[in-house]
C-alpha cells in the first residue's frame, strides 16, 4: 500500500506521500452522507488538528460544526472501513 502513495504525484488538495492517514480521513469524509461541503471541510480542519475520526462521538461532532445533525446512526470506525 506505501508502495502506491510514493508513487502517486503530489496535488495542491491532496497530503504529501507518506501521510496516509490523511487518505483515509479524506476517504471518510467523502462517504459521510448529510454534511455540507463546508461542513467537510471545518471537520477535515478538526482532524488535522489532532482529533481521532475513529473516536469521536456523536455530541463533538455537532459540536465542531456548530449544529445537531439528524444522522441515522454515528459509525465513524465504518467510514473508515475501506
Amino acid at each position: 500500500m506505501s508502495d502506491y502513495f510514493a508513487r502517486t504525484p503530489s496535488l495542491p488538495f491532496l497530503p504529501p506521500s507518506g501521510d496516509e492517514g490523511r487518505y483515509l480521513a479524506l476517504l471518510a469524509l467523502a462517504r459521510l452522507a448529510g454534511l455540507r461541503a463546508l461542513e467537510k471541510i471545518r471537520l477535515l480542519e478538526a482532524l488535522d488538528s489532532g482529533i481521532d475520526l475513529a473516536r469521536l462521538r456523536l455530541g463533538d461532532l455537532e459540536a465542531i460544526l456548530g449544529r445537531s445533525l439528524a444522522l441515522g446512526s454515528w459509525e465513524p470506525k465504518a467510514l473508515l472501513a475501506v
